[in-house]
């Protein structure tokens, strides 16, 4: 999306977490946000989204592991691959 102007938004992820529209100068609403307020907001929903990520890659290992000990009881013997020639240029 293009900045338009007296627009003021905060976006991560499709996730908006301020936005200001339409602000006519000298841009009081703008002057009033607390900044520092909305930072730590984003700092926490970004940490728990790590954690969650953590989370998450932990299953998958789990799982993988789970898949990895079916494969050895199952074990098969790999097809064999035809062997194929290499056709000549002429």
């Amino acid at each position: 999306m293009q900045p338009r102007k007296g627009c003021f938004e905060v976006r991560r992820d499709g996730k908006v977490y301020v936005s200001l529209q339409s602000l006519p100068r000298p841009f009081t609403k703008l002057r009033n946000l607390d900044l520092a307020e909305v930072a730590e907001k984003i700092a926490a929903d970004l940490q728990g989204a790590a954690g969650a990520t953590a989370e998450k890659a932990e299953e998958q290992d789990a799982a993988a592991a789970g898949e990895e000990a079916a494969g050895e009881e199952q074990e098969e013997e790999p097809k064999a691959k035809k062997a194929r020639g290499k056709k000549g240029k002429k």
